[in-house]
């Protein structure tokens, strides 16, 4: 067996594993992270879920020209519930945050406990409607 063929079979193992779930993030015990995300995504650290179950998120466009946020939808894993908030036309430059906006009706949380929040972001770029989605978790 030459050196190509174990690293193919090395290259395939690993593909299964990743596929499995093997490498996620949250089996390392990662106490906040996020994943997926295109031009515009959670500033590092920039969400929570409050115990009164208010999930707020501090977004950066990373799109390269002015955007418009239309809205946030936000599903909780653990539990199935999805809010949409609206959020209008709120302008956010290249580069710039657009501050705290917040997902109401989570319920009640456990102080402590872990979630998982899949996102969904609704905005316009230069006269197009776009989404970018992705995965953040933390502890409440």
């Amino acid at each position: 067996m030459s050196y190509s063929w174990a690293l193919i079979i090395i290259g395939i193992a690993l593909a299964a594993l990743v596929a499995l779930g093997i490498f996620n993030p949250l089996s390392f015990g990662a106490s906040t992270g996020q994943s997926g995300f295109s031009s515009v995504a959670p500033i590092t650290q920039g969400y929570s879920l409050s115990t009164n179950g208010d999930f707020s998120v501090n977004l950066r466009n990373i799109a390269g020209v002015p955007i418009k946020i239309l809205s946030v939808q936000a599903k909780h894993e653990e539990t199935g519930v999805t809010k949409t908030q609206s959020i209008g036309n709120l302008v956010v430059n290249s580069g710039s945050e657009s501050g705290i906006l917040t997902v109401s009706g989570f319920g009640a949380q456990t102080a402590g406990s872990r979630y998982n929040m899949n996102l969904i972001i609704s905005y316009e770029a230069s006269g197009l409607n776009h989404t970018s989605t992705g995965k953040v978790w933390g502890t409440v």
